[in-house]
């Protein structure tokens, strides 16, 4: 589930997931005997809670890494800029080799010189050694090796600078992904925490369920001795008890499974225990304004906008032309038009693509398309947030009004209990009458302690949403 769609559910799941800790915790399922381990030690308070997520957390570890994996960004963009080396080798071999020979221009004046030198001085050097015959040149030898080393700097090229702006905004949002990561696991924090608060409110009140079954079969066993009560009484208030004792078991083993789940998000041994938070007021209202320097999925989509218009320029400057020098240095065999083995040359390099079929145009139109989706995503997203701590608000105000009815149902409750008790006492109520009032006492008291952990929860979640803890 994507964040924004996690923003939607989050008030429905949270409710599911009350409500589904409510039933096992009611539930006469056997309690998971691996759950019953001893969790109390140290106490996590909802602020260790939110720290240990930021230091621990699986997924805002990985959401770290992909800041590294983002800055290779910045590197690929410098390349365009830093100089590049490439080096070629190359062997040919030719069917045949080409070969020139030149005649020796002074064989025809050998003779010449000859008889001037007998005329002249016999001692001089004979002429016939300059009569030798023109030695064959290579023109393409049968064997060829050549290499060349290939350097090239780019002196301008416009593409650079949007692909360089482009790595930044990259960088600087994976910055934000990690704050974004931890504040979604946040609510999952929140939820879960508020959740095990409640079950120990359930134990709690289970053991008193517990404490005045107890009393109860004593006093009905006591009944019964005394021959004003039936051997039927007994057994239904033993069967009370049972149940009084499977309800307990059940939250005990409910508030477990509640640790171990929290203990999962925060990477931690499920060997703590938590506390209520300290209450928080009703929030009056919160400012809608605030959120686009708050969130930092808004700040994201700002910033995905900001790339958007980088790739758009990118497009725009790609008609400006690349200017770069070249070196190159050739390695070859010697032939009659190679006199020398190594040469090398440099060159300025200007290219400008004049005409490219509508290809540039065409990638600038859909870059601004994206940007225009990108837009109407980003108010999609903020619209949603809004909804969202509306929804929040209006789920507050119920649960506050829940509280009110449930108290009011606590206290009849109690009265009722206290009133059947004296009742029995007098013979006018039997114990079925008194296990009716006690279950009706039971039931009102975890209502109560549901609507007050949820008007908790949610005035921390509407802080969460909208301006932070």
């Amino acid at each position: 589930m994507n964040l924004r769609a996690a923003l939607f559910s989050s008030s429905l799941s949270q409710t599911i997931a009350t409500l589904v800790l409510v039933a096992a915790a009611a539930s006469g399922a056997a309690p998971d005997a691996t759950a019953q381990e001893d969790t109390h030690g140290r106490v996590i308070t909802l602020e260790d809670a939110r720290q240990m997520l930021r230091a621990n957390s699986y997924q805002v570890q990985i959401a770290r890494e992909q800041i590294e994996q983002t800055e290779l960004l910045m590197n690929s963009a410098r390349a365009v800029l830093l100089p590049n080396v490439s080096a070629t080798g190359n062997f040919t071999f030719n069917d045949i080799a080409v070969e020139f020979d030149f005649p020796n221009p002074l064989v025809p004046l050998v003779p010449y010189l000859s008889e001037v030198r007998n005329q002249l001085n016999p001692e001089l050097t004979d002429p016939a050694v300059f009569g030798a015959p023109g030695e064959p040149s290579t023109i393409s030898p049968r064997s060829q090796l050549t290499a060349a080393l290939v350097a090239t700097q780019t002196l301008y090229n416009a593409r650079a600078f949007p692909l360089l702006r482009q790595a930044r905004t990259s960088i600087e949002m994976a910055e934000l992904g990690v704050e974004a990561t931890a504040y979604q696991l946040e609510q999952a924090v929140l939820d879960t925490y508020f959740a095990a608060i409640g079950l120990q409110r359930f134990i709690e009140i289970s053991e008193q369920n517990l404490e005045l079954s107890r009393v109860n079969v004593d006093r009905t066993i006591a009944a019964f001795e005394e021959g004003v009560g039936t051997q039927f009484d007994v057994n239904r208030a033993n069967v009370e008890l049972n149940a009084a004792e499977r309800n307990l078991q059940n939250a005990q083993t409910t508030y477990q499974v509640a640790v171990r789940s929290l203990a999962l998000l925060l990477n931690e041994e499920p060997s703590f225990d938590v506390v209520a938070p300290e209450p928080l007021s009703s929030p009056n209202g919160y400012d809608a304004d605030n959120l686009n320097s708050f969130r930092p999925e808004l700040q994201m989509m700002d910033l995905q906008l900001e790339l958007q218009q980088h790739r758009i320029r990118e497009q725009e400057v790609l008609w400006i032309p690349r200017l770069q020098v070249q070196g190159t240095a050739l390695l070859q065999q010697v032939t009659a038009f190679n006199p020398r083995a190594v040469r090398w040359n440099i060159a300025l390099v200007a290219s400008w693509d004049i005409y490219d079929s509508g290809l540039r145009r065409t990638e600038r139109r859909r870059r601004e398309y994206d940007y225009a989706v990108t837009e109407l995503q980003r108010e999609q997203t903020q619209a949603q947030l809004v909804a969202s701590i509306d929804m929040t608000m209006l789920e507050l105000q119920q649960n506050e009004t829940n509280v009110q009815t449930a108290s009011a149902e606590v206290e009849l409750a109690t009265e009722n209990l206290e009133l059947v008790r004296e009742a029995q006492a007098l013979g006018a109520a039997s114990s079925l009458d008194v296990i009716l009032a006690q279950q009706q006492l039971y039931l009102a008291e975890l209502a109560l302690a549901d609507a007050e952990v949820k008007v908790q929860q949610k005035i921390y979640t509407v802080r969460l949403l909208s301006e932070g803890i």
